[in-house]
């Protein structure tokens, strides 16, 4: 039984210092492209609001940049697009504007997503995520850094290197339950 154990030790060691490198990798700050969110006024149910996003190349041309917005099935698009390809310029914040319709009350993921194709399979891309609790009377826009729950995965197929969405709307997202007698 010891001799299991002194193997265990080395392993999960290693598996952690793995996993930190490899995590530590895909969150750095330095890459070449940014992305932000915002939705403004408060989109109160039945109310027409703009979804304004904006995109920056920091320091070099991003050629071949898809932008692809999601909305939930409870929001809809009342004009702009949701999707957008091009080249962004170095050190141009590069703005784009949706009007957008919430239908019902309810808890919403609206998803943004940015991906720099740079051929051979390499690019990399940005991720922004607006949670969105809306009535007919209040709103709330919250994104990654205030929101308490953790962001929902995201299936996704590589196609030619860029990564793509498998589903066309986030689900709701709801806290965990905790009624007495029902496990969480």
């Amino acid at each position: 039984m010891l001799h299991k154990n002194r193997l265990y030790v080395p392993y999960l060691l290693f598996v952690l210092f793995i996993s930190a490198f490899f995590m530590g990798s895909c969150t750095s700050s330095s890459s070449p492209l940014s992305l932000e969110a915002e939705i403004y006024p408060a989109p109160l149910v039945g109310s027409e609001v703009t979804l304004h996003i904006e995109m920056l190349a920091k320091g070099q041309d991003l050629p071949d940049v898809t932008l692809t917005v999601e909305l939930p099935e409870g929001v809809t698009l009342v004009s702009g697009e949701t999707t957008w390809q091009g080249v962004l310029p170095a050190d141009n914040v590069v703005p784009f504007d949706l009007i957008i319709k919430v239908q019902e009350a309810g808890e919403w993921v609206i998803g943004t997503y940015a991906y720099s194709n740079l051929g051979n399979g390499n690019g990399f891309g940005g991720r922004k995520n607006l949670y969105v609790t809306s009535t007919l009377n209040s709103a709330i826009v919250e994104d990654e850094t205030d929101h308490p729950y953790p962001t929902p995965p995201v299936n996704q197929i590589i196609e030619g290197g860029t990564a793509m969405p498998v589903t066309s709307s986030p689900q709701l997202l709801k806290p965990p339950s905790s009624a007495a007698g029902t496990p969480p």
